[in-house]
């Protein structure tokens, strides 16, 4: 018995080695699961019987033997034939879903443990498209109810083989970080076909999976450790994680939830209303807001990790949706404000991103004058971070409408002209060059350029005032930062030409000297002016970087451009 038990392990090794390793086993596979197609399409029974065993054979190799290759010889042409093989006939497609039904660890072994990125995500897709396939017949018209019925036992089985697969293999995700957007891509493409993945995905636990993904941080507040102990401890230790793709699963689920229902209790059935369905009590201490301030903690967090930033914005816009029902618009603006105002500034983007979407969707109008308020005078304060940002803040505000609150194109683009006073002054001489530039040629469309244009008086008083508060306002802000303190930092002549020049045109243009309180303030704005000129001159050589202390400061006029190029056009 030990003899042939040696022999017969001597003979697998050798088949293994010079076999089944053999590039050319690889090109066997392929081509015998080629031929089973094409004969499954013949009359003839017992051809058209060979194609489950082929593509069971086929997944068996890419399991054991080709994904665990450096080369992986022949897997994209594999991967091909098998998609194929699901894209022509249901029975193609139940045969690879199937395979993973018989075949329990193949799941785990081709869409986490697998170090080859290819694998992974070649194996993903080839489930999401036999999924569709069986989805896709739900909708033939060619089908007998009886087949329908049929089909529609096929689709609903797997789904809930996969994530019943996906929900098992939950406790060992921490140890493949690197399949983590496999993992969730897999759960996203299924969340992705509609009401009934999602519900089964729900009855899984995985919104309350990916809620406490976005909530397990070293503040640790829902004491979240102990049940992820080993995944935080990898963590610790530096191992990443992406969240890109959970957050996007978390999205999708989001999007069949009715935050009006009342929770339901947890391992329960969830109400369900048009479609949508009820939080679980647990879910619902993730989602909605905690403490005696109504802090909405998980917006926040989604907010601030930004592990995706477009999906980060979409999740606003489902609490947004549910307004004003649900009653979380001021736990919103609150994360708004405290975000806007975070230090330094760069970090305050997201929050500017979530702001421009509370203006789009928001239904309270007073709301959002307030935010954009909130953001133009926070400006003043950004220092030398955020401020490309900022700017393009503004720049798409100019271009958002929103029909919930009545508010147009022209509402938005008033808002920001009007507010130009408060928020241009500190881009106007922010540090990075392209930042003044671009404030500049916005400043032309915006103000500059109605100079030349046929408006009425109103609109010319309106302009009027809006390049007087801005003279004043540069100038206020030139003062504060350099002459009135004693320990101010010198100015560098760079970062002084764009808002000097600004200064001086709207003096020339807004201004009339023949007015004694205009002529004042004139030579209050030049004499600043001056005053910084002579500081920056006077700076010792060694404070000043040799790329800004450059000769072509306080002579060239050409940022502020010709009567001709400053005409540019703008609204309205």
């Amino acid at each position: 018995m030990q003899l042939g038990n040696h022999i017969a392990l001597e003979n697998e090794i050798f088949i293994r080695t010079y076999c089944l390793l053999d590039p050319y086993h690889a090109y066997f596979i392929r081509a015998l699961l080629e031929q089973s197609r094409k004969f499954s399409t013949t009359e003839e029974s017992g051809f058209s019987k060979i194609q489950k065993p082929a593509i069971c054979l086929a997944l068996d190799n890419l399991d054991q033997i080709i994904s665990r290759s450096k080369e992986l010889p022949e897997f994209e042409n594999i991967i091909i034939e098998l998609g194929r093989s699901v894209n022509e006939s249901n029975e193609g497609a139940m045969a690879v879903l199937g395979w993973t039904e018989v075949r329990p660890l193949g799941i785990r072994d081709l869409l986490l443990k697998s170090p080859n990125n290819v694998v992974r995500d070649g194996f993903c897709r080839l489930l999401i498209a036999a999924v569709a396939r069986l989805q896709a017949s739900l909708e033939d018209e060619s089908l007998d109810h009886d087949e329908l019925a049929r089909c529609r036992k096929d689709y609903e089985m797997m789904v809930e083989n996969i994530v019943t697969s996906l929900d098992e293999l939950w406790g060992c995700l921490h140890v493949y970080s690197r399949a983590w957007d496999d993992y969730f891509g897999l759960l996203l493409g299924l969340a992705n076909f509609g009401a009934f993945p999602v519900q089964v995905m729900l009855e899984h636990g995985f919104l309350l999976k990916c809620l406490e993904m976005v909530w397990l941080d070293r503040e640790d507040s829902k004491r979240l450790k102990r049940q992820y102990g080993n995944y935080f401890r990898l963590v610790e230790k530096g191992r990443k994680y992406s969240h890109s793709k959970l957050v996007e699963v978390l999205y999708v689920l989001m999007t069949h939830i009715d935050f009006t229902l009342t929770p339901s209790v947890n391992n329960s059935c969830r109400d369900c209303n048009v479609g949508k369905y009820s939080l679980t009590r647990a879910e619902a201490e993730l989602v909605r807001p905690v403490g005696r301030n109504k802090d909405l903690i998980f917006l926040r967090k989604i907010l601030e990790q930004q592990a995706n930033p477009p999906v980060s914005r979409k999740i606003v816009s489902v609490f947004l949706a549910a307004d004003p029902e649900y009653g979380l618009t001021d736990s919103i603006c609150k994360v708004l404000e405290e975000g806007l105002r975070a230090s330094p500034a760069y970090l305050c983007v997201p929050f500017l991103d979530a702001t421009l979407v509370f203006c789009q969707m928001s239904s309270d109008g007073d709301r959002i004058t307030n935010l954009i308020d909130y953001v133009s005078k926070g400006i003043d304060s950004i220092n030398d971070s955020g401020g490309c940002e900022h700017l393009a803040f503004f720049q798409s505000l100019v271009k958002v409408k929103n029909e919930k609150a009545k508010k147009d194109e022209y509402w938005f683009w008033s808002s920001v002209v009007d507010r130009i006073p408060d928020w241009a002054p500190t881009l106007l001489h922010y540090p990075e060059r392209a930042v003044r530039n671009g404030v500049l040629d916005f400043l032309r469309q915006l103000l500059f350029s109605k100079e030349y244009e046929d408006i009425s008086d109103d609109f010319r008083q309106f302009y009027r005032k809006i390049g007087r508060d801005l003279a004043q306002a540069s100038v206020d802000k030139l003062r504060r930062t350099y002459l009135s303190t004693a320990d101010a930092q010198p100015p560098e002549v760079k970062s002084m030409e764009t808002i000097s020049l600004v200064i001086m045109h709207c003096t020339e243009v807004y201004f009339d000297e023949r007015d004694s309180d205009d002529a004042d303030f004139i030579q209050q704005a030049t004499t600043v002016i001056s005053a910084l000129e002579q500081l920056a001159v006077d700076v010792p050589e060694e404070l000043i970087s040799g790329s800004d202390f450059h000769s072509d400061g306080w002579d060239d006029n050409s940022m502020m451009g010709s009567d001709s190029d400053v005409g540019l056009t703008g609204s309205p």
